[in-house]
């Protein structure tokens, strides 16, 4: 990692400080003068559309899963078919949320209509929520990277094509 962005990684989320330090390039001058001098903003989303006015770098890539908790009756099993979500107890994030709009549109692409059970706007609190009320989730298996003591289990989903379980953040 270069030595600007060792020096200011401490204020920066932990995800961009594991990315920074793993990368096996460093970044380029002009973008390292450009952040330090404050005229480089950095920003972290899901990558749903592309805009023309803004460089974009992939972080991770990753796969939307059904997430749910060791009490689940799904909690064993390894795959589920996208159709057997049909009417199945799902607690989703507010439409506000990237991630509740992509999995709105992957419903409606595979013409599923879960049972929501409710609508919980943080994600920590969501998670939470999975175990007592025997529900489960979509979400991207990050979502679990370091909460492993929920004891949460992100099963694979299957469906008419693998494209659109496919998540990049950057």
């Amino acid at each position: 990692m270069c030595r600007s962005c060792r020096n200011s990684s401490a204020l920066l989320p932990p995800i961009i400080r594991r990315s920074a330090s793993s990368s096996k390039r460093s970044h380029p001058p002009r973008s390292r003068r450009r952040w330090k001098k404050g005229r480089m903003d950095v920003g972290l989303g899901f990558l749903t559309r592309h805009s023309p006015n803004l460089r974009y770098e992939r972080l991770c890539t990753d796969e939307f899963a059904l997430i749910v908790a060791e009490n689940h009756p799904w909690s064993k099993r390894r795959v589920v078919h996208f159709s057997q979500l049909h009417q199945q107890r799902l607690l989703q994030l507010p439409d506000t949320f990237v991630m509740r709009r992509m999995t709105d549109e992957i419903c409606r692409k595979h013409q599923v209509r879960p049972h929501m059970v409710a609508e919980i706007n943080a994600i920590e609190t969501l998670l939470r929520s999975l175990a007592p009320l025997q529900a489960a989730t979509l979400m991207p298996k990050i979502a679990l990277r370091g909460r492993e003591s929920l004891k949460l289990k992100a099963i694979r989903l299957q469906g008419k094509s693998s494209d659109w379980i496919s998540v990049s953040c950057g």
